[in-house]
């Protein structure tokens, strides 16, 4: 189709005698870097003698180039890579309007370099049009002496480098679905110029992703990463969990090209399923948010695949959410194995592209697997009532003696004395089991697995509830309809939430 759609503009440029674009072929598996640009040089070279503009200024060694970059991990469905080429076409040189068809020449002549930048104020302008999911982007570069280095470098090196805007690098590169441009280069008065009509599809728009950084400040402010006592690592499991808890696979569309929320953080977040291409971006940007290092990884060797490595006490470690987000009968599991891994503790070795595998030179992945992750200690990371680490206090730090990670010292919160404890063998607290009941303070065991509906409501003497276990299910009214109890409870855990939800006071166990 593509060859086709090649002869067919060249046979038309001969017969309108004007400067036809050439145009750069589908990326092999949609991979951006590996590809190879079918550039024709568009000048007019019958004479070679420089076009004078009416002002007097030369215009010389005039060239067109089409080029489009597709999403490094799923290429476009059929018809869509001519609908884009297309589109470029109209964007740039060989346009129509008013006045007719203008060739490389004429729209040479016409552009205002007065109006040019320096490259590394293009790279910004395009970096701030993509994030704000801009549809058409013009940029005109003055090369000066130099040359341009191409599209790739200038978007996907440049525009998309990892500088730790959550919005920005990987999480951009892996949310833009086409990106062309009908490349115009001329040179003027012995300068080198580059005019770039850029046109930009994406997997979603400005408003959607507006929605998810209000999702996702939402969600972090939930978790209270503020708190001093937490580490890196407390910080990074809460929000794992939370996107194990929220996040299931989808499924539904895993095989439908032309829906592309699937490979997006707005699905992820919004609608509670996503592809592996979801749970990285979302991973990612949420991360970064936190102040917790990351990046995405992709896959084009064993099959298309996208995880995270994620910087934990100065090394970075592995971490697959897709695969991680495993249920039985609906509820999560949370075995991370593959949490916070080395390369050799994965399933991903050799997976890795070029791109990525360069990403695992630069950031140096650590030899071994974080020392307090739920794969290293051997259980899944919801069934330890206590914390993986092993904390002694130095210096008014406490220090991980199995990782090395430090928090500041507890503060010593005082916890109540529990005037009723469940009892060790009771897995199931049933509706209105305690209900009326003149308790002051519960303590929830680690062995109960659910409370129900008003387990205890119109227990009007019961100010606080003290909870040993993370994945007890609590029905939303089961301390009444309008509680007011004090939570104390660990970091990651339903009763936390709980609290959050209904606005009530919560202390964190250590």
């Amino acid at each position: 189709m593509k060859t086709r759609l090649i002869l067919i503009l060249l046979v038309t440029a001969v017969l309108l005698s004007i400067s036809t674009p050439a145009y750069a072929g589908s990326f092999e598996n949609g991979d951006a870097e590996s590809s190879q640009s079918n550039s024709v040089d568009q000048a007019d070279e019958a004479d070679g003698d420089p076009v004078q503009t009416d002002g007097g200024k030369t215009v010389e060694e005039v060239s067109a180039e089409i080029e489009i970059l597709q999403n490094p991990l799923y290429p476009h469905p059929e018809g869509e890579y001519e609908e884009m080429l297309e589109a470029v076409q109209i964007s740039g040189t060989g346009r129509k309007g008013r006045k007719g068809t203008k060739t490389a020449e004429e729209l040479a002549e016409e552009i205002d370099t007065s109006e040019s930048v320096s490259y590394a104020a293009g790279v910004a302008i395009l970096r701030s049009g993509l994030i704000a999911r801009q549809g058409s982007i013009t940029i005109l570069i003055n090369c000066g002496t130099g040359t341009f280095p191409g599209l790739n470098q200038f978007v996907v090196v440049d525009a998309a480098a990892h500088t730790g805007d959550p919005q920005g690098g990987d999480y951009l590169r892996f949310h833009w679905n086409s990106i062309g441009s009908n490349t115009l280069k001329f040179s003027r008065d012995g300068k080198n110029y580059c005019y770039l009509p850029i046109t930009a599809t994406y997997y979603t728009n400005a408003e959607q992703e507006d929605t998810v950084g209000s999702l996702i400040s939402s969600a972090l402010a939930g978790m209270n990463l503020e708190d001093d006592t937490l580490t890196d690592y407390d910080r990074f499991m809460m929000i794992y969990r939370y996107i194990n808890d929220t996040v299931t696979y989808d499924y539904v569309h895993v095989n439908d090209d032309s829906y592309y929320l699937q490979y997006t953080a707005y699905a992820a977040i919004s609608n509670g399923t996503a592809v592996c291409q979801g749970y990285s971006n979302l991973l990612y940007r949420m991360c970064l948010t936190a102040g917790i290092q990351a990046r995405i990884i992709s896959s084009l060797k064993q099959y298309r695949h996208a995880w995270n490595i994620v910087q934990i006490g100065g090394q970075y470690y592995l971490a697959d959410a897709t695969w991680d987000e495993s249920r039985v009968n609906g509820k999560p599991t949370y075995n991370y194995s593959h949490c916070l891994v080395s390369i050799a503790d994965s399933e991903h070795v050799g997976w890795e592209d070029e791109r990525s595998a360069a990403i695992y030179s630069s950031c140096g992945i650590s030899e071994e697997s974080f020392p307090c992750s739920p794969y290293s200690s051997g259980s899944t990371f919801n069934a330890n009532d206590a914390p993986l680490h092993n904390f002694v206090e130095e210096n008014g730090r406490e220090v991980c003696t199995k990782c090395n990670v430090s928090r500041a010292a507890s503060t010593g919160i005082v916890i109540p004395v529990p005037d009723m404890i469940t009892p060790t063998g009771l897995t199931e607290i049933e509706e209105y089991a305690f209900e009326g009941c003149a308790f002051g303070c519960v303590q929830i065991t680690a062995n109960v697995e659910s409370i129900g509906e008003g387990a205890f409501a119109g227990c009007d003497l019961l100010q606080s509830v003290i909870f040993t276990n993370t994945n007890a299910e609590i029905d939303e009214n089961a301390f009444g309809e309008e509680p007011s109890v004090v939570i104390y409870c660990p970091a990651m855990s339903t009763a936390r939430t709980f609290a959050i939800a209904h606005d009530l006071e919560y202390h964190l166990l250590s």
